[in-house]
């Protein structure tokens, strides 16, 4: 998928936190993530969306519960996405066959008990590094990811700036430096290939195309 940005249209990705239940973090600085819904989509398999776009996720925030059963379910694998409205849903997948077979998430909702407990120290990382903006001066571009970036994940040979040679690339956290060999017009169009680019755990970003505007 490649995605287009113009300076009216450069996406601000925000990490927001909705508090829900009276539960905060152990420092109680910062409140628990909202959940949005829960549904059941398979005998082993519930999806939970939140209310925001997350970049990472602790893996054992949240615990299951089944009506008439003593302990909580462990998923044994934990799967997160966007939705169409920029929330991120988790699917978690548990060991057990059949675990939810019958279950309706809608006549069977109340069965089913999800619960946010205090973030632990497992995080998992699945969402790719998203563009914040693109400037230049002179002969160098300079792009902001939403998170920092890996450099030896970097690959000059597959950015390209519109009638202009790409001289050298470096980047510095979350930070990106484009050096060109001649002065960076106004407007001039960027390709970012899939692949480029990727965060520290390894996530890659998709293909970017973005116009270049002046800082």
């Amino acid at each position: 998928m490649i995605k287009k940005w113009s300076l009216l249209g450069v996406l601000l990705l925000a990490m927001l936190l909705v508090p829900t239940f009276a539960e905060r973090s152990a420092d109680n600085s910062q409140d628990i993530l909202a959940i949005k819904g829960v549904a059941v989509v398979s005998d082993d398999t519930v999806e939970v969306t939140f209310t925001s776009h997350l970049t990472a996720f602790n893996a054992d925030q949240v615990s299951f519960y089944i009506e008439g059963l003593e302990s909580a379910l462990t998923p044994i694998d934990v799967n997160l996405s966007l939705t169409n409205e920029g929330e991120t849903m988790v699917s978690y997948t548990f060991a057990k066959d059949s675990q939810f077979k019958g279950f309706d998430s809608d006549t069977d909702g109340s069965k089913l008990s999800v619960k946010l407990n205090v973030a632990s120290s497992l995080i998992i990382d699945k969402m790719a590094p998203q563009l914040v903006s693109a400037e230049y001066t002179g002969k160098e571009a300079y792009l902001t990811f939403d998170e920092a970036l890996a450099p030896e994940c970097l690959n000059p040979a597959m950015i390209s700036l519109d009638d202009n040679t790409i001289v050298s690339v470096r980047v510095d956290g979350s930070e990106v430096t484009v050096t060109c060999s001649d002065d960076i017009v106004e407007g001039a169009w960027m390709t970012i290939q899939q692949g480029a680019v990727c965060d520290t755990k390894g996530n890659v970003a998709d293909e970017i195309e973005v116009e270049v505007m002046g800082e």
